[in-house]
């Protein structure tokens, strides 16, 4: 699926929550990078333990008012350095929170943006060669089946008049 760049045109705030970027693995190395480049546009992270000026899940999903223009969906479940995550954490965290922020993000009247950011293990887990869109997905992990399966959730209900881009990498 071809991607379409965000505009570069100044972001207008014309959302009920002030926020026109909502940013979900804000706090991870890529969320804090891009960070960086949104210090002069209306965002907001969305976490499991918000700090500061950040908003929960569970806040989020209660509030039905909440309207954002870009949703940026970094967070997900890739390593368990401490042995301690089984199935379930990876299904949970990389394919039911995409689907349910996803869901919102549709119902969303003023959402015209959503990057997923997924894995090149939800196609494969081992790569010779060249990697396209039209290679066939085989993800032998349950953190690649898992990212696969969110994918394939976006993919299957694409929306008129939005943009969804998913990156691998």
């Amino acid at each position: 699926m071809p991607s379409t760049p965000l505009p570069s045109a100044p972001l207008r705030d014309r959302t009920s929550s002030h926020h026109h970027i909502i940013i979900t693995g804000a706090s991870g190395f890529v969320g804090q990078n891009l960070q960086k480049h949104l210090q002069d546009k209306p965002w907001k992270a969305l976490s499991r333990n918000p700090s500061g000026s950040g908003l929960s899940y569970t806040e989020f999903w209660e509030q039905n008012d909440l309207s954002f223009g870009h949703y940026i969906h970094l967070a997900g479940k890739a390593h368990d350095l401490k042995t301690t995550a089984n199935e379930q954490d990876y299904w949970e965290a990389n394919y039911e929170l995409t689907r349910k922020l996803y869901d919102r993000f549709l119902a969303d009247p003023a959402a015209e943006t959503f990057i997923f950011i997924s894995s090149v293990k939800a196609c494969a887990d081992r790569v010779t060669g060249w990697l396209r869109e039209e290679s066939p997905c085989a993800p032998e992990t349950v953190y690649g089946k898992s990212k696969r399966k969110a994918e394939e959730y976006l993919l299957d209900n694409l929306p008129e008049g939005k943009r969804v881009c998913i990156l691998r990498p």
